[in-house]
This record gives structure tokens, sequence and C-alpha cells, in this order.
């Protein structure tokens, strides 16, 4: 368990505030505060988690400043990760991607609030790529500044079943700025089908779709 940790990179651009990797279970990572200096357009990541069968850890009550990737989740093509939760963390001057996670199922990811870095041009909210089953994202709060194209919840390639639906629930997400209505989009699905989407009449924007 790592807990009241706070880490600051000064000057470094491709730095990592904590990382856990290679197929690590059951840590938890909780009210930590971590800023890399810029978050710019590098590969900078508050808190990441990879490796096949990184299982059931969990990332909460963090607060995670200027980064490209504020938490970042992975397992393996092989071998997805499962049980990972991502709740109550508060994310904020983030330019490429607030959450990402990829090569999981069974997670969580709940009550996080989000805000980019209004220089950025290309921004997720939440990025959920090539996952699984049992993926739930819900009471999310999304706000998305200054960028041409920003997606607040993007799945692409992640697919459910007829029994285990994923979810996506009671998320506010807020796109401004500079948006283009043409990439922009509250919740975007590309290749991902058996997902169960409830009560998103709070997503706004500037003439974007949804």
């Amino acid at each position: 368990s790592i807990q009241y940790l706070s880490v600051k990179a000064l000057g470094a651009t491709n730095s990592t505030g904590i990382h856990i990797k290679d197929s690590s279970v059951y840590n938890s990572v909780q009210h930590c505060k971590i800023s890399n200096g810029n978050s710019g357009y590098n590969f900078s990541y508050g808190i990441k988690i990879s490796g096949a069968n990184a299982n059931f850890n969990a990332i909460n009550n963090n607060v995670i400043t200027a980064s490209s990737y504020g938490i970042h989740l992975t397992g393996a093509y092989s071998s997805r990760s499962e049980g990972n939760s991502i709740i109550d963390n508060q994310l904020s001057m983030i330019s490429r991607a607030a959450i990402r996670v990829s090569y999981t199922e069974n997670i969580l990811i709940k009550k996080n609030f989000i805000q980019s870095d209004p220089s950025s041009t290309y921004v997720f909210g939440i990025d959920v790529q090539n996952c699984g089953e049992f993926i739930t994202i819900t009471e999310n709060n999304i706000d998305l500044e200054g960028a041409s194209y920003a997606k607040g919840i993007h799945l692409n390639s992640t697919n459910g079943s007829n029994n285990n639906i994923n979810l996506i629930s009671n998320n506010f997400v807020n796109i401004r700025g500079n948006a283009n209505s043409n990439s922009s989009r509250g919740v975007d699905l590309n290749f991902s089908g058996f997902i169960k989407r409830q009560r998103e009449s709070h997503l706004q924007a500037e003439g974007l779709l949804f």
C-alpha cells in the first residue's frame, strides 16, 4: 500500500510519479499528491500500473496535476487485468488522457473529477482501449477546455456480452472552447458493443454530438 505520498517532478519531460509493474496484485495507491510539473506533449504519468494479470489494485482519493496521462492502467493482450478500481481521484491540467485503461475487464471507474490543460489540442477524459466485460464508468465529472479534438468518455474495441453488459451512467461531461463538432464527443463508442448508457442528460457542450 502507498499512502499520503507527495511526488513532484522538477523539469522532467518524461516522468512517472508512481509506477507499479510486473503483474503486481492487491496494491492500493491512496491519498497521494503527484505533479509532473508540465503536462505538455511528453509521456508523463501520474500513476501507472502495467503488466499481465495486474489484478485487484485500487487507485483512490489521489490528486494528480500537470501530466500528459493522469492514471494509466494496462494489462496485456494475452492476459487482461481484472478487479481494479479508480475512484474519487482529482486530475487537473491533463494534456492527453486523464484516465486511460487498456486490456482489462471488471473495472470500476467512479466519482473522478477531471479537468484538461486548456492548451492541449487532443485530449480524452476517460479513454478505454481493447477491454472486455464488466466495465463500469459512473458518476465522473469531466471538464475539457480548449482542445479542438476532445472526447469525454471514449471506448475503442471494448465489448461486453449478452450476459455481461458494460455500463456508462450518471456522468457529467462539459466540453468547451475550441472543440470541433466533427471530431469531439461527450461519449464516443468506436468498435464497441453491449454497452448500456443511462441518465446522460447532464452531458453538455457547445454544438457537439453525444
